[in-house]
């Protein structure tokens, strides 16, 4: 019996060693999948600060952009305005005609503003809180 009684009891210590075995592998692999849990949250932090910044970035250069978009286009309305006031002048005869080729590219360019500056309007390049457009006599502050 006695026999029986040790083998049993060597059993038991057998079964309870490889029990120990498993908890500590078991604990191993709870901590590494904890570190890499952990590894994988701080990259993912870190890309989500990243994506934040070039939110930011993207966001300013889309109002740089925005605005160099808004003043250009007032650059064409100053241009526009002077060309058509120089071709009244020419068409009323207020001012001596210009040559035939003059006049042509007088017309055309001042065509051309105008498709730039429709095309412009159509993409409603201005939002609700911009300034609205201003003629060249506003800039150079002959009209309010």
């Amino acid at each position: 019996m006695s026999n029986e009684a040790d083998e049993f009891a060597q059993q038991a210590i057998l079964n309870v060693n490889q029990l120990k075995a498993l908890a500590v592998k078991y604990q191993q692999e709870a901590q590494q999948y904890q570190q890499e849990s952990y590894d994988s949250n701080e990259q993912l932090r870190q890309s989500n600060e990243k994506i934040a910044l070039l939110m930011e970035e993207r966001d300013g250069l889309n109002s740089i952009l925005h605005y160099s978009i808004l003043e250009q286009d007032d650059y064409l309305s100053y241009a526009q305005d002077m060309l058509q006031e120089i071709n009244r002048l020419i068409e009323s005869s207020e001012i001596r005609a210009l040559p035939d080729g003059k006049t042509n590219t007088l017309r055309e360019t001042l065509k051309a503003i105008s498709l730039i500056r429709e095309r412009n309007a159509n993409g409603n390049s201005r939002k609700p809180n911009d300034p609205p457009k201003r003629t060249l006599k506003q800039a150079i502050g002959l009209e309010d």
